[in-house]
């Protein structure tokens, strides 16, 4: 008999092979030259915490139809290559970190239909519209999201997304910067925009779409 929550010399063996096992894996992932696919496919209780390799900036479908529900808090603020970062991640409820800013964020949060909430973007960086296009592409349930002001230089559509709230809203106008090429900001036709926001997007040099769907 055992007493007093004593493990047996399995339950022993066993928890020493897996001390050893997330230790060999948090190695192996701090000493990574790029942290692209690493975390495809993947659930919540898979992924170990290790402190990520501030050197690399590469991190293209790191997340990739994984089964996440939140982002594992980590610093991601270097990173710079995030295409397809969270793509197909259905279960990805929220995403609150240290500042994101991508330079390549091409179907970033495409999928993401369970997707609530998500802190904060920086798009200061990016290259051009096409990185933009499909970055949150049947985002339906996303609620909160937060831009740093006047950092988003592309079009950039919000179509899917018909419950933003009323600060997250403006949080994406003041993202926008002043352009002086042509630039669109698609909102969900359910969106209520004041006077105000629409001059202030007109102001900045922008066009507004909201189409019917």
């Amino acid at each position: 008999m055992r007493g007093g929550g004593a493990l047996s010399l399995d339950e022993m063996i066993d928890k020493c092979l897996t001390a050893i096992e997330n230790e060999e894996c948090r190695k192996c992932l701090e000493n990574r030259s790029t942290y692209a696919n690493c975390f495809a496919y993947v659930g919540d209780n898979d992924i170990p915490y290790f402190t990520m390799n501030p050197q690399v900036d590469s991190a293209a479908r790191m997340y990739w139809y994984s089964k996440i529900t939140k982002l594992p808090k980590l610093d991601y603020s270097h990173l710079l290559m995030l295409e397809d970062f969270c793509n197909g991640c259905s279960l990805l409820k929220e995403v609150i970190s240290d500042t994101l800013k991508p330079k390549y964020c091409s179907g970033m949060f495409n999928g993401c239909v369970s997707l609530v909430k998500l802190y904060t973007l920086n798009l200061d960086k990016v290259v051009d519209a096409s990185q933009q296009k499909n970055m949150f592409y049947n985002c339906k349930a996303l609620v909160e999201v937060r831009f740093v002001a006047n950092t988003i230089h592309w079009s950039i559509s919000f179509a899917y997304s018909p419950l933003l709230s009323t600060e997250s809203v403006q949080s994406i106008i003041d993202g926008l910067a002043t352009v002086t090429t042509a630039q669109t900001i698609t909102f969900h036709k359910d969106i209520a925009l004041t006077d105000a926001q629409k001059q202030t997007i007109n102001e900045k040099g922008w066009t507004l779409v909201q189409p019917e769907r």
